[in-house]
């Protein structure tokens, strides 16, 4: 959801919240009005529209977060089914951030536990800089 606010996609975000509002009807009306207008205010966006993520108007961090999704998906995609598939995390992710992909070691610890490290080293502190360690279970 994250990525979806940086691309200006307010009203997917909302879907979780009210309703559909491609309904228009009752509270959907108000709802898309204010939306469009935040999304004119805040981004330069006219009503229906949004960045594509590809966008240099998306700010790198929301980027970022896109390009952290993709490869955790290929590499537990890819865990999980060995042999491959055809959909599309199956492929080698975009690097839409310019910025390195992180890495993901899989460490197999007793019964089923899976520990992914993941390192991402950005020189900007400002946007996004460490280690992030994610445990499945």
């Amino acid at each position: 959801m994250y990525v979806r606010l940086g691309c200006g996609q307010f009203e997917e975000v909302a879907r979780l919240f009210c309703c559909d509002l491609r309904s228009r009807q009752g509270n959907a009306l108000s709802v898309e009005h204010c939306l469009d207008q935040a999304k004119r205010l805040l981004l330069s966006l006219q009503c229906g529209t949004s960045y594509s993520i590809c966008s240099y108007d998306v700010p790198v961090s929301y980027r970022l977060a896109w390009d952290m999704h993709q490869v955790i998906q290929h590499h537990v995609s890819w865990e999980a089914h060995p042999e491959g598939g055809n959909t599309e995390n199956f492929n080698e992710p975009m690097n839409v951030s310019e910025i390195p992909f992180c890495t993901i070691e899989t460490v197999v610890g007793s019964g089923h536990l899976i520990r992914m490290k993941m390192e991402l080293s950005v020189l900007d502190f400002s946007e996004l800089c460490g280690m992030v360690q994610i445990e499945l279970k």
